[in-house]
């Protein structure tokens, strides 16, 4: 999977058109098992910081508001609850929440990263 990290739309068109193919599916759905979590939760946003990159997940939102990609429609996020249900039986609601919180979250860790780098390309 060459489109991982997603850091771009045109990353992001790629890996969805991967997913049409069964070899790049089960890959991808291997690869997000190895990645693991404690819980569901955990499972879900450790795969999702694996999977995208802040500073694109920035420019996203789970319903596409405000000019926003739409996350919510995508085949690597159904894949991601598909895997999620299998091995953790976590409700609609309880993915559909945890996965809009991370992508909400994004553009917080995004300023705050940029912020730690400027400290410390000054020191």
């Amino acid at each position: 999977m060459k489109c991982i990290p997603i850091d771009s739309a045109d990353k992001l068109q790629s890996l969805e058109l991967e997913l049409n193919d069964p070899t790049s599916n089960n890959f991808l759905m291997l690869f997000m098992k190895k990645v693991g979590g404690i819980n569901g939760r955990e499972f879900v946003v450790r795969n999702l910081r694996k999977i995208f990159v802040d500073s694109f997940a920035s420019k996203t939102s789970w319903c596409g508001q405000r000019n926003n990609i739409r996350i919510s429609n995508l085949k690597v996020i159904k894949l991601l609850q598909d895997v999620t249900d299998s091995i953790f039986k976590l409700t609609d609601k309880e993915f559909e929440k945890t996965a809009s919180e991370w992508f909400r979250q994004s553009k917080q860790r995004t300023q705050r990263d940029e912020k730690k780098s400027s400290i410390l390309n000054t020191k």
